[in-house]
C-alpha cells in the first residue's frame, strides 16, 4: 500500500516514463518484489489515477489557464504512459505516421498536430445555464504546451522495421516502444523471418553464409576473384553440376578483404546500437562501368531495409554540400549512397561528419539551424575512385574488377535479377544476418583483431562477427584504399591545403599567440598539433614536417627550427593550390617585436 500510495504521488506530479522504470528497478532492488511486479502495480495505479484525471472534462469558461495546462498536460501524459505516441528526439516533438507504402517514420508535431492529439485525450466543455457543449482545447492552452519542455516526454532515436539488436546484444523483436534502447519497432507484415537461435550451431552458421555469399555476394568480382575463387577463398567449397555446394576436403578460407566490407555493408544496420561511434563510409571502386556496383548497394541494402538506397549526386559547388547532408542523415535511413562519383572527391564538410556524432547545419530555405545525431554509414560509387587523403582515411575499400573489356556482357549469374530475388527471399537474408550476429554475441561478443583509426567500436563489432563466422581478412586492403588517394599525403603540401583554406590578410606566427599580439591570429604550430583532429593519441594528431622540430610525443617543442622549417619552406616562396597562387609576406608587430606572416592570394 505504501509503494501505491508513493506511486500515486509521482503520477499527480506528471511523472514521465523514465522516472517511472528509474523508480520500478530501484523498488524492485530495495524489495522483495520483481520488476515485473512493481511494474504492474504502477500501471494499475495509472488506470485508477486515470479515471479521475479525466473523467471530468475541463471547463474552459469556468476554469484558470493555469488549471487547463496542468489538466491538459496531464491528460497527455497519462494517455502516453498507456500507448507511447508523443516522443522527444533531439528538439523536436515527433510522433510516427505509416506512409502510403506501409512504411513507418518519424514525423515533427506542429502546433495543430498536438491540437489534434491532445482534443483525443483530453475533453474540454463551455457550460451554459442549461447544458454543456464540447468544444476544441483552447488555443493558448496548446500553444503554452507546445512551446514548453520536451523532456517530459520518451526520448526516441529512431524507428525500427526490421529485428535487429539493441546496444545490450538483445534481439529487439516485441511491436512498440523500447525504453531502453529509445526505439520504436515497427516490424513489415509482409516479411517472415524464422527463429533465431540462441546459441545458433555451425550448421546454421555455415547456412547462414551460404545464403549471403553464394546467393548473392558471389556473382559480384569483389576483389578481382571469380565466383568459384571467392567459393573456394570463404566457404571452402565449389558447386557441382547443379549448383550444389561441395566441401573441398583440407581446404582452409583464406584472406578476403573486398568480400569482408561488401557484408558488413549488409550487416551494419543490424548492429548499429551496438556500435557506440561513427562507421567509416565503404568505397565500391570498379574500373569500368557496368561492373554491379549498384546492384551490389542495392542488394546488401534490400535486406535490412526492404529497398534500394536512393542515390545522391555529388555537388558540384562544396559549398552545396550541407544542403544534400543534413537532409539525408536527418532521414534516418542507415546508407547514405553517393553513385557514379566520375572526379576527386574532396569535401571537408563530409570529412567533419563522418567523425562526428552530431551533425548541424542549416536548414534549406530557413534561418535555422537543425542538430541530428549521425547513425548511417557511408557508400560511394564509381570508376577509378580518387578521395582526398582526408576522405582516403574514413573508408573501407571494395573493388570490383570482372577481368573482362565488357563487363555489361558478362553471363552465368546465378540470379540474373538479383534485387528481385533478395527482395523474394529477404526473410531468408535478414534471418542469415541474424544468426551470424547472434553467434557472436552467444560467444561473448569478442573484439575483432585489428581496428580503424577513429573507428575503433565500429571495427571491435564488426570484426568481431566476421572472425566468429570464420570469414578472413577484414581491413586487409588499408594500402589498397590509401592508394586511392586524389593527392599526395606529402605533409608540406597538406599544411598548405590547410593554410589555403583561411581567409586573405590572417595573419599567422609560427608559436603562441600571445595577447599583445593582433586578434584571429593564428598559431603554425597549433594547426600542426591538432591536423587530424579526430584522432586521440596527440602523436597521431600531429602533421610531421622533417627538420621543422617535430617530437615523437605530437608537439614541436624547439621555436627555433619551427621558425626556421616555416621560413625555408612556407614564408620564402609563392605557392600554387589549385588554380590560385598564395604567398606569405612577412612584417614585425611593433609592440613586441614577433614576426608576423600575413597570408596573400
Amino acid at each position: 500500500e505504501e509503494i501505491e500510495n508513493f506511486f500515486r504521488l509521482q503520477i499527480k506530479a506528471g511523472a514521465d516514463l523514465t522516472t517511472r522504470n528509474n523508480l520500478v528497478a530501484q523498488i524492485a532492488k530495495q524489495t522483495n518484489y520483481t520488476k515485473p511486479e512493481v511494474k504492474n502495480l504502477w500501471v494499475g495505479v495509472a488506470e485508477e489515477t486515470k479515471e479521475v484525471k479525466v473523467s471530468d472534462a475541463a471547463i474552459v469558461n469556468e476554469w484558470d489557464f493555469t488549471d487547463q495546462v496542468d489538466y491538459a498536460q496531464k491528460a497527455l501524459h497519462v494517455a502516453n504512459e498507456e500507448t507511447p505516441r508523443l516522443f522527444y528526439n533531439v528538439f523536436d516533438l515527433v510522433t510516427i505516421r505509416i506512409g502510403s507504402d506501409g512504411r513507418a517514420g518519424l514525423h515533427k508535431v506542429d502546433v495543430n498536430g498536438l491540437a489534434h492529439i491532445l482534443n483525443t485525450v483530453a475533453p474540454f466543455v463551455r457550460t451554459t445555464e442549461n447544458n454543456s457543449v464540447g468544444v476544441s482545447a483552447p488555443k493558448d492552452v496548446v500553444s503554452h504546451l507546445y512551446a514548453g519542455d520536451y523532456c517530459d516526454y520518451p526520448v526516441i532515436r529512431g524507428i525500427v522495421t526490421t529485428p535487429s539488436f539493441t546496444a545490450e546484444g538483445t534481439l529487439l523483436e516485441r511491436t512498440g516502444y523500447h525504453a531502453d534502447s529509445e526505439l520504436y519497432y515497427k516490424p513489415d507484415d509482409r516479411i517472415q523471418v524464422a527463429e533465431i537461435s540462441p546459441e545458433p550451431s555451425a550448421e546454421e552458421v555455415e547456412e547462414a553464409k551460404r545464403l549471403l555469399i553464394q546467393e548473392i555476394l558471389a556473382d559480384f568480382p569483389l576483389g578481382g576473384m571469380s565466383r568459384a575463387e571467392i567459393l573456394r577463398a570463404v566457404l571452402c567449397a565449389e558447386e557441382d553440376s547443379e549448383g550444389n555446394l561441395v566441401h573441398i576436403e583440407g581446404a582452409q578460407p583464406t584472406a578476403a578483404p573486398d568480400v569482408c566490407h561488401a557484408l558488413v555493408m549488409g550487416l551494419f544496420p543490424f548492429v548499429r546500437e551496438m556500435i557506440d561511434g561513427n562507421a567509416p563510409g565503404l568505397a565500391i571502386d570498379k574500373l569500368k562501368p557496368g561492373t554491379g556496383a549498384g546492384k551490389l548497394e542495392a542488394a546488401m541494402s534490400i535486406i535490412y531495409a526492404g529497398h534500394a538506397t536512393s542515390a545522391i549526386a555529388l555537388p558540384g559547388n562544396p559549398e552545396d554540400m550541407t544542403k544534400v547532408l543534413l537532409p539525408a542523415v536527418r532521414s534516418g535511413r542507415p546508407n547514405v549512397f553517393f553513385d557514379n562519383i566520375s572526379s576527386a572527391m574532396d569535401s571537408g564538410e563530409l570529412a567533419s561528419v563522418m567523425t562526428a556524432r552530431y551533425y548541424e547545419a542549416r536548414i534549406l530555405g530557413k534561418s535555422e539551424t537543425a542538430l541530428v545525431q549521425v547513425r548511417n554509414q557511408w557508400i560511394v560509387a564509381g570508376n577509378k575512385l580518387k578521395l582526398s587523403p582526408e576522405l582516403s582515411r574514413r573508408f573501407v575499400l571494395t573493388y570490383l574488377d570482372p577481368k573482362t573489356a565488357s563487363p555489361e556482357d558478362r553471363t552465368g549469374f546465378r540470379h540474373a535479377e538479383i534485387e528481385t530475388w533478395v527482395t523474394e527471399n529477404r526473410g531468408q537474408l535478414i534471418w542469415a544476418c541474424l544468426t551470424l550476429i547472434q553467434h557472436w554475441v552467444a560467444g561473448g561478443r569478442q573484439p575483432g583483431a585489428v581496428s580503424k583509426a577513429s573507428y575503433g567500436a565500429w571495427s571491435r563489432v564488426m570484426g568481431g562477427i566476421l572472425e566468429s563466422a570464420g570469414f578472413v581478412g577484414f581491413l586487409g586492403n588499408e594500402s589498397d584504399m590509401k592508394a586511392r588517394s586524389a593527392i599526395s599525403d606529402d605533409p608540406l603540401t597538406l599544411l598548405l591545403e590547410r593554410l589555403f583554406t583561411y581567409p586573405a590578410g590572417t595573419l599567422f606566427v609560427t608559436g603562441a599567440v600571445s595577447k599583445r599580439l593582433p586578434s584571429g591570429t593564428v598559431s603554425v604550430r597549433s594547426i600542426l598539433e591538432d591536423f587530424f583532429e579526430e584522432e586521440d593519441d596527440p602523436a597521431a594528431r600531429c602533421l610531421r614536417l622533417p627538420g621543422w622540430g617535430y617530437e615523437n610525443d605530437g608537439t614541436y617543442t624547439i621555436p627555433q627550427k619551427l621558425a626556421a622549417g616555416w621560413t625555408r619552406d612556407v614564408g620564402g616562396e609563392p605557392h600554387r593550390v589549385g588554380d590560385v597562387q598564395m604567398s606569405f609576406e612577412v612584417e614585425t608587430h611593433s609592440s613586441s617585436g614577433v614576426k608576423l606572416w600575413r597570408l596573400s592570394k
